[in-house]
């Protein structure tokens, strides 16, 4: 029998998705399901993911043009206009590189600070309720579950509001200390945000993620290819300033993806 890893992927636009559209070819992922906590499913992965959640995991019912005036009662928010997001590319090139199937519970919301997903927050909680959901639900169809691990793609806007370093980086570690204790997960993987702000306060979000992923071993530098991408053309949304199109978030995801793949493989001592 697969086994299968639930792989929560936390943040703010980019996490999101706010590309420019779906890709061409959208087939779903091979060993791969999205949980959906408004019907209590797993559905095949595919662009695209997500579901707008209100406090109360309640379904927003009321039109999306009115999505400014309710934003502080949005816990969690799909992808932008139902385009592409990074967590499908992410779980195929895991799946592939490491055989286990992947179940992706999709908790994002763009223009979050970190100090919005702190565990004494209501979004903190709806996260870890949707994770525990998702772990009951594929249990109870008879998937089996290995382990849990969070995926983080935010601090655009912490760059953004100048976040000093070590506020960034004490407010990481109560996230992720808060996230061992109430989920149980077995690592933190960071995509590290590109240089939206483009002046030294990226540098302190940037290097607060980088110090984190080599003095704390429960954290993991998923990927850094967006320091690399960020602002080439063909990588970006052209209607959203800051943002990843289709061909960012897939060079990502992929990236991220194929590193979490050969890390774990590492940590159980299978290479």
């Amino acid at each position: 029998m697969r086994e299968f890893d639930v792989f929560v992927f936390l943040g703010q636009s980019n996490m999101q998705g706010q590309a420019e559209g779906l890709p061409e070819a959208n087939p779903s992922v091979e060993g791969a399901f999205e949980y959906r906590c408004l019907t209590d499913t797993l559905v095949p992965l595919a662009h695209p993911v997500g579901e707008t959640v209100l406090w109360g995991m309640k379904p927003m019912t009321f039109s999306a043009d009115y999505v400014w005036d309710v934003w502080d009662e949005i816990a969690f928010l799909s992808a932008h206009n139902g385009g592409a997001s990074l967590a499908p590319y992410f779980a195929n090139a895991y799946v592939k590189k490491c055989g286990r199937g992947v179940i992706a519970v999709h908790c994002a919301k763009g223009a979050t600070r970190i100090a919005e997903w702190t565990s004494e927050t209501k979004r903190f909680d709806h996260a870890v309720k949707k994770t525990m959901l998702a772990v009951e639900k594929a249990r109870s169809q008879g998937i089996a579950v290995k382990d849990v691990y969070v995926l983080w793609f935010q601090g655009e806007s912490d760059a953004e509001a100048g976040t000093p370093k070590s506020d960034y980086k004490k407010a990481l570690t109560q996230i992720k200390n808060a996230w061992k204790k109430a989920a149980c997960i077995r690592r933190f993987g960071i995509v590290r945000v590109g240089n939206f702000a483009m002046d030294e306060r990226d540098d302190a979000i940037q290097s607060a993620q980088d110090e984190l992923c080599v003095s704390d071993a429960d954290f993991f530098m998923a990927t850094r290819i967006t320091e690399r991408i960020f602002g080439q053309t063909e990588m970006m949304n052209p209607d959203a300033f800051g943002h990843f199109g289709i061909k960012g978030l897939e060079a990502i995801g992929n990236d991220a993806g194929k590193n979490f793949a050969r890390e774990n493989a590492l940590d159980k001592g299978a290479l």
